[in-house]
């Protein structure tokens, strides 16, 4: 089945996702990054210090989408096989 537990561009973080969907009572998904393209850019503001409200830390980290392991796409590529 192509979905992302399949894809070779997803890596599964462990994390665990209640699903809302009333057919779905107590079913979970691993929640995992999708690396089929680069990492996008995300800032983070916060403040540097209490004395100043000008001082305002910055910083950008690059960040790799989060997605269930049931979502699929168009990207869908198989598993490296060993």
């Amino acid at each position: 089945m192509k979905g992302c537990r399949s894809c070779r561009n997803w890596v599964g973080n462990g994390e665990l996702l209640d699903r809302d969907d009333p057919a779905a009572v107590n079913t979970k998904v691993e929640l995992g990054a999708c690396r089929r393209h680069a990492p996008q850019p995300f800032s983070i503001e916060s403040k540097a210090g209490e004395a100043s409200s000008d001082n305002i830390d910055i910083r950008v980290q690059g960040v790799w989408p989060t997605v269930p392991s049931d979502a699929w796409c168009g990207d869908w590529e198989p598993e490296f096989k060993t």
